[in-house]
């Protein structure tokens, strides 16, 4: 799908984004949503020279964000979750 926004372009470049994983849904030029195969949903949202991604409770937004330093880390991956601190352990 192709659009064209009806807005004044303005010129950006990597050193004044920032990533943030969370957060609001900030406002947007252009809103697509998809369903994904078993039902999940997916929100790309155009944001004028950055876009965010919505999907379940997951918000990824790269983006001029007022009061955050720029910064784009150079890799992303997955990290394993922590440990369970609570065990549990039936005795009879």
């Amino acid at each position: 799908m192709l659009v064209t926004p009806d807005t004044p372009y303005v010129d950006t470049s990597a050193a004044d984004l920032s990533l943030t994983l969370g957060g609001p849904e900030r406002p947007a030029l252009h809103v697509r949503e998809l369903t994904l195969p078993g039902g999940l949903r997916l929100r790309l949202r155009l944001l004028g020279a950055s876009h965010q991604v919505v999907c379940a409770d997951l918000t990824e937004t790269v983006a001029c964000l007022p009061g955050r330093s720029p910064h784009l880390p150079g890799t992303l991956h997955d990290e394993p979750p922590p440990p369970s601190s609570t065990r549990s352990s039936s005795t009879r």
